[in-house]
């Protein structure tokens, strides 16, 4: 397996995303959008490596793309998703349950979490960063974890909650 990672403007992602991926044969292909704090452009690509290694492991197919393309494009008009969910302005497509990915990117999540706990990251620090890209971010009123029902249950998206943490300089 060969790894293209590369930062990017913001503007260059494919659409209303910090992080991108896909495979073509054993190269993956990944993005990440440039954040000032250079760890936090760390975390996104260590987000997107886990989820799309899960999601090969798993045998499934990726389908990142083919459902968060329609899901930002529903946000963008304010209708249902083709899932039937109707995306609101902090929801993230893989934290909705019908997300083909669900369970792969509620995995990363948690793997970012920790990464950013490990480096005394401030979660909140890293969300705002990550939401003046204007990507949408799940959040709750406490700042937690979002454990969303269902059969397959997950931790929601990138970077807006979690406790605050002070990073050590």
């Amino acid at each position: 397996m060969k790894i293209d990672y590369r930062i990017i403007p913001h503007k260059d992602q494919h659409y209303r995303t910090a992080g991108d991926y896909w495979w073509e044969g054993d190269t993956l292909h990944i993005r990440v959008s440039k954040l000032a704090d250079p760890l936090h452009s760390y975390l996104i690509f260590i987000h997107e490596l886990i989820e799309a290694t899960l999601v090969r492991e798993d045998g499934a197919p990726d389908e990142s793309t083919i459902f968060d393309v329609p899901y930002e494009k529903a946000r963008k008009v304010g209708i249902a998703a083709p899932c039937g969910c109707l995306p609101t302005e902090d929801s993230e497509p893989g934290d909705d349950v019908h997300c083909p990915y669900y369970r792969e990117h509620g995995m990363a999540t948690v793997i970012e979490q920790m990464l950013a706990f490990f480096w005394s990251l401030r979660w909140d620090e890293y969300g705002e960063e990550v939401r003046k890209l204007d990507v949408p971010l799940a959040k709750n009123k406490d700042g937690g974890m979002v454990v969303r029902p269902g059969k397959k249950r997950g931790v929601s998206g990138a970077a807006s909650r979690a406790k605050t943490r002070t990073r050590l300089s």
